[in-house]
């Protein structure tokens, strides 16, 4: 159910019902006990209420999209390309503004090791100068990797 949630023998109700100065949502909390109403129903239903008179008109449950306030680019596409080796991928983000960001990635791994940095381009370098980046940074993680073994 949108916003409650069991929580230590009652119902907790978290519920935006703002934004604050940065853009980031603001919450009211609640719990509705199952020993003050008298049965969980009794809590639900005015658990219920509480969210619906306390939540903020327009806002969409658990959306993720472009605008959304989630700290995070929200979409990401990889796609392999036929001219990179193995171990850099040409990255597709759509950022909060819902700008596409074009990107090289390059990722390297061996048991708990990991080495991962991307490259943007399309403004300040082109693909394929990100491309050559991407093969020295790929060349120095190995490097990096079989040193620790």
């Amino acid at each position: 159910m949108p916003y409650i949630s069991p929580h230590d023998a009652g119902w907790l109700v978290r519920v935006p019902y703002a934004y604050d100065h940065t853009k980031l949502l603001k919450y009211k909390k609640k719990r509705f006990s199952f020993s003050k109403y008298a049965s969980t129903d009794k809590a639900l239903t005015k658990a219920i209420e509480f969210r619906d008179a306390n939540l903020m008109k327009g806002l969409e449950y658990n959306y993720r999209g472009p605008t959304a306030s989630n700290g995070r680019q929200v979409r990401g596409e990889r796609i392999r390309g036929h001219d990179l080796p193995v171990g850099i991928t040409d990255t597709v983000q759509l950022s909060r503004q819902g700008k596409e960001q074009h990107s090289i990635t390059v990722q390297a791994s061996c048991d708990n090791i990991r080495r991962t940095r991307s490259f943007m381009y399309g403004h300040s370098r082109t693909r394929r100068e990100a491309i050559v980046e991407a093969k020295e940074t790929l060349a120095v993680f190995l490097g990096q990797i079989e040193d620790s073994f």
